[in-house]
């Protein structure tokens, strides 16, 4: 049976480890937020503009607000700091 803190093969995560996994975690819910939040607007501006002709530019832009908008929830919780977010 495993220990809670070892590895596969009976190892021992090294400190830099730990943290590398638990940001990788962080960086991968800050992305599963920000696709979240892209597919509501989106949604939304499809259901709200329906006849409107798609701007690639446009969903680029929401893309990225997205983005922004998941990061400063993160940062807003105190998980990351401005410094920790790309």
């Amino acid at each position: 049976m495993r220990q809670n803190n070892a590895m596969p093969g009976g190892g021992v995560p090294l400190l830099g480890q730990r943290k590398s996994q638990a940001e990788a975690a962080v960086m991968q819910a800050m992305g599963n937020l920000s696709v979240s939040i892209y597919q509501r607007v989106v949604a939304g501006m499809l259901v709200e503009f329906p006849t409107d002709e798609p701007d690639p530019e446009r969903f680029r832009q929401l893309a990225k607000h997205s983005q922004v908008a998941a990061q400063a929830y993160f940062e807003g919780i105190g998980v990351i700091s401005r410094e920790d977010g790309a």
